[in-house]
């Protein structure tokens, strides 16, 4: 009989059962060294960088890429991502370019279009977040506003509790915010948010009343100024 062909998966498991360090923090180490190993072959490019002495061989090259990828898994698999769902949820990323700027959405006056990710519906004080106004004085309104951001990062996540809603100039389906909606637990105290609308920190006034109607999950939502 046959002999079944093992998996890469398999075989990336089979690796780490051997190892005398399997904690993340310890593959991340490592990772982040064969990245290192990876920039040397960058910058004494002789295309690149003439004046660089020459660093390693082709095939060395190839080996760098490997050890990246290989010690890449092993570190999904300490954190206990698989690695199929996580390559989907960045392939997907790549091709909504939610990186890109966007231009607003303006279907009629005083109303700002953008993408749905938590529906809902919401009416409040707007907080445009801005050098005068810092995202962290936000806890200290007196009641929940409406978070209005350039885009939001990790850290978005200390401020679900203090928001009546969200609305952002930039992000697509795969945005920081919008993978906190795809947690089950999480995306409770995720408020209505409406994201990708081009510049709305530039046509909404910080303290106006805005309201929100995100209804359609990654469809249309509004976000209408008062004025």
């Amino acid at each position: 009989m046959k002999e079944k062909k093992k998996s890469i998966e398999d075989t990336i498991q089979e690796l780490m059962c051997n190892e005398d360090r399997k904690d993340a923090e310890f593959r991340l180490a490592i990772l982040l060294s064969e990245v290192g190993d990876i920039a040397k072959y960058i910058t004494h490019d002789q295309k690149l960088n003439p004046g660089a002495r020459p660093h390693g061989t082709v095939e060395g090259e190839k080996l760098a890429y490997g050890e990246v990828i290989v010690q890449l898994m092993g570190l999904l698999k300490a954190r206990g991502i698989q690695y199929d769902e996580a390559l989907q949820q960045g392939l997907k990323n790549w091709l909504e370019a939610d990186w890109r700027r966007r231009e607003a959405q303006k279907n009629q006056a005083n109303v700002i279009e953008g993408i749905v990710i938590k529906e809902g519906y919401a009416k409040a004080n707007a907080y445009v977040v801005s050098s005068k106004n810092p995202i962290e004085d936000v806890k200290k309104e007196k009641s929940k506003p409406i978070i209005v951001l350039d885009h939001a990062n990790p850290d978005i996540i200390i401020y679900l509790e203090d928001a009546a809603g969200f609305v952002t100039d930039h992000g697509g389906k795969t945005c920081h915010l919008a993978v906190l909606t795809l947690d089950p637990v999480i995306s409770k105290h995720v408020p209505p948010s409406i994201i990708g609308t081009g510049n709305a920190t530039q046509l909404i006034e910080h303290g106006e009343i805005i309201t929100m109607e995100a209804y359609g999950l990654h469809e249309k939502g509004y976000v209408k100024k008062e004025g």
